[in-house]
Formats: structure tokens, C-alpha cells, sequence
């Protein structure tokens, strides 16, 4: 349970992360390429800190 609710945050921010690429990519934003480098760099922190707190 404990983990649980330590983990609604960082999934609402992937969340928002996603909206945020997708208003980019309908928009045809100049700073896309800057948006998806963040949003890689972002997700694979997620994973690993995901993967530390399952073992």
C-alpha cells in the first residue's frame, strides 16, 4: 500500500509528459525534439527508480 501511493506521483507526471508530447507533436512544435530527449531521459529514471524499489 505504502508504495503504492509513493507511486501515483511520478505516473501523474508521466501522464502529463505524454499530454505534453502530444500537444506538441498535433502543434508541429519547434522544441519537439528537445520535448522527446527530456521525456527519454525522464522515463528511464522512472524505470530504474521503479526497478530499485521492487528488489
Amino acid at each position: 500500500m505504502f508504495t503504492q501511493k509513493q507511486m501515483v506521483l511520478p505516473i501523474l507526471g508521466m501522464i502529463i509528459l505524454l499530454l505534453f508530447i502530444t500537444l506538441a507533436y498535433v502543434r508541429e512544435s519547434v522544441f519537439m525534439d528537445k520535448i522527446l530527449v527530456c521525456s527519454f531521459i525522464i522515463t528511464t529514471v522512472f524505470i530504474a527508480r521503479v526497478r530499485a524499489k521492487s528488489n
